[in-house]
């Protein structure tokens, strides 16, 4: 298990390269980065290779920032095709990796209380309710769930074979 004050440097490190990859600092980059990140903790996973995710928010903003962030803290991408999104329209994502299938939520009261900030659209306030984000600990912010292998469906590639 990481330390505290490892957590923060890694957390603030990944922030900063997810901030690069997306173009702003926004609460959904940062609740995708907090998913991921835990993710990886929980499957005991050094991501890219031995991890597969699918995320839940589908593909329109603000909701899909939380993919970007996925990405810069797993190392999952499009590119690799082992992330793929689907429109569930929710804070959620399933990953998958060593034989162990777990689904990551943003808590319910959690994205209702911060409702008005996570859609606010100031972009200073945004900044202000991710860096609230990313100092909630994880047990307050997500519900985890084991799953069984079966209720993972593996990331398809969108390319022929060559």
């Amino acid at each position: 298990m990481t330390s505290g004050r490892n957590m923060d440097t890694e957390l603030k490190d990944i922030m900063n390269k997810a901030v690069e990859f997306h173009g702003h600092l926004g609460p959904f980059l940062a609740i995708g980065v907090r998913m991921g990140l835990l993710a990886k903790r929980t499957l005991k996973s050094n991501g890219f290779g031995d991890l597969s995710v699918t995320v839940n928010t589908g593909n329109k903003p603000p909701l899909s920032c939380v993919v970007d962030g996925i990405q810069v803290a797993t190392g999952c991408t499009l590119g690799k095709g082992n992330i793929a999104v689907t429109n569930l329209s929710e804070i959620s994502a399933v990953f998958h990796a060593k034989r162990r299938t777990i689904r990551v939520k943003m808590k319910t009261e959690v994205f209702q209380s911060l409702k008005g900030e996570l859609l606010d659209g100031d972009a200073e306030k945004m900044e202000e309710t991710a860096r609230k984000i990313s100092s909630i600990p994880d047990a307050k912010l997500f519900s985890i769930k084991e799953l069984t292998e079966k209720d993972f469906v593996k990331p398809k590639r969108n390319v022929t074979d060559i």
